[in-house]
C-alpha cells in the first residue's frame, strides 16, 4: 500500500489496525496532496474508492461546486460549470461510469482546476455545441492542454484512433483518407499485412490517382 495514490491520497505508511464486527481493519496515514494534511483512512474506504481526498478538502470542493461565480446557485447551471463537475467526477469518482478510461489510468486535473472558479477564469463559456477536450489525451486536463471542441474533432483526437506520422504529420487514418483518397479500410488493411506507413499512404488503387 505504501506509495499508492486513491485520488488525491498518497499512502505513506502503516497506521494501525482494530478489530471491529467485521474483523480486522487496516488503517493508514495518507497525505492529501491537495493541502499537503496528513490523514489517517482505513484500507477499505481506499480502495473502494469512498476516500479520494481528505474531509476538509471533499467539503471545499462540495461548497464550490453550489457557489462558484454565484452562478451554480441557479437551477439552470451554465454549461463551463457542468464541463467542470464532470471533468472532476471522471478522474476523481471511482463510482462514475467513466472513470476507468480516465482517473482508472491516471488521468489528473491541475491542481488550480479543483476549484472551479480558477477552471473558468482559464477557459471562460463554454461555447454552444462545443465541448472540453484535451489536446493530446496523453496528457492531463490543464490550461495548455485543453480546449472546447466540436465533437467531430473530438472523435479525431479520442485515444481509440489509430495515429500515423507521415512526413512530419501526425493524422488519424480518417484524416488521412480525407486527405489522401483513400478509404479507412484500404489503409487499416494495408497495415494489417504489413506495408509501412509512406507506402500505404502514397500508393494508389485502381480508382484512386490521388
Amino acid at each position: 500500500m505504501e506509495g499508492r495514490r486513491f485520488g488525491d491520497l498518497l499512502v505513506k505508511a502503516f497506521a494501525h489496525h482494530k478489530q471491529g464486527n467485521k474483523g480486522v481493519r487496516r488503517y493508514w496515514l495518507t497525505e492529501c496532496l491537495l493541502c499537503d494534511k496528513d490523514y489517517v483512512v482505513r484500507e477499505d474506504a481506499l480502495k473502494g474508492g469512498k476516500a479520494i481526498r481528505c474531509r476538509s478538502c471533499a467539503h471545499g470542493i462540495a461548497a464550490l461546486r453550489r457557489t462558484t461565480h454565484g452562478q451554480t446557485r441557479n437551477k439552470h447551471k451554465p454549461k463551463w460549470f457542468l464541463s467542470w463537475d464532470a471533468m472532476m467526477q471522471r478522474c476523481y469518482n471511482p463510482q462514475h461510469k467513466a472513470y476507468a478510461d480516465y482517473g482508472g489510468r491516471g488521468v489528473e486535473v491541475i491542481e488550480r482546476w479543483h476549484i472551479a472558479e480558477n477552471f473558468y477564469e482559464d477557459m471562460g463559456d463554454r461555447p454552444a455545441t462545443l465541448s472540453l477536450d484535451r489536446i493530446d489525451n496523453s496528457k492531463g486536463y490543464a490550461p495548455d492542454n485543453c480546449r472546447w471542441a466540436t465533437r467531430k474533432e473530438q472523435q479525431n483526437n479520442t485515444r481509440r484512433n489509430h495515429r500515423l506520422t507521415h512526413n512530419g504529420e501526425s493524422l488519424t487514418i480518417t484524416e488521412w483518407s480525407s486527405r489522401t483518397g483513400l478509404k479507412p479500410g484500404t489503409i487499416r488493411g494495408r497495415l494489417s499485412r504489413g506495408w509501412d506507413i509512406p507506402t500505404t499512404l502514397t500508393t494508389p488503387t485502381k480508382g484512386n490517382k490521388r
